[in-house]
């Protein structure tokens, strides 16, 4: 893993980093500057993002792979029909049109 320098020259650690971010360590944060001074260190800007040059971008990519959310599955009209079937008042109400239209009930 890559191992990330603030403006200050300090080294901060991916693992350290992550903390940072998920468990809210905010005297960590307020130490770097919060944010803003995070997003300053890290050369990102808060409102575009990481801007690279497409050298580095390539690499970064390759290491951490595509920054895209997955698309779900796609979900079948069989399936959708085989779920439908499920539900009970759908099944009464389908043998009570059977039954109206097998006995000629107007």
């Amino acid at each position: 893993p890559h191992a990330f320098y603030f403006a200050d020259g300090s080294l901060v650690e991916p693992e350290k980093l992550s903390l940072m971010c998920s468990d809210g360590l905010k005297q960590q944060l307020e130490q770097v500057g919060g944010w803003r001074g995070l997003a300053e260190a890290l050369k990102v800007k808060v409102k575009q993002g990481v801007i690279v040059p497409s050298q580095e971008a390539s690499h970064l990519r390759s290491y951490f792979g595509e920054n895209t959310i997955p698309q779900p599955p796609s979900t079948s009209f069989l399936s959708m029909v085989l779920e439908a079937l499920s539900d009970k008042m759908l099944i009464l109400l389908i043998f009570a049109a059977a039954l109206s239209i097998g006995l000629g009930v107007n």
